[in-house]
């Protein structure tokens, strides 16, 4: 059973405020509308037939109608990332 503070949280937890059923999505090959959000997970109504399960932010492209609302399928290869970002990401530090 869905019931609206799963749709809070995950709108919540991973920024993502337009989230309501019925919006288009695209995750990978597959492609649907939401029909639901369960245990931190949004269910889907495949284009092809059947549900399915997805993680709101892997690989997943929000659509209303053309318009993208949010594209999550950008890859950050790390090639921008100095041995500083690496070693220590979540840890500011003075370096002199």
């Amino acid at each position: 059973m869905t019931t609206n503070w799963q749709r809070e949280y995950i709108m919540e937890t991973y920024a993502l405020p337009f989230l309501r059923k019925g919006l288009n999505i695209k995750c990978g090959q597959d492609s649907g509308k939401i029909i639901g959000f369960c245990n931190g997970k949004i269910k889907v109504k495949l284009d092809s037939g059947g549900q399915a399960f997805f993680h709101p932010t892997w690989e997943m492209i929000y659509l209303k109608g053309n318009e993208v609302l949010a594209d999550f399928t950008t890859k950050t290869t790390g090639e921008n990332l100095s041995l500083i970002h690496i070693s220590e990401p979540t840890r500011p530090r003075l370096i002199s």
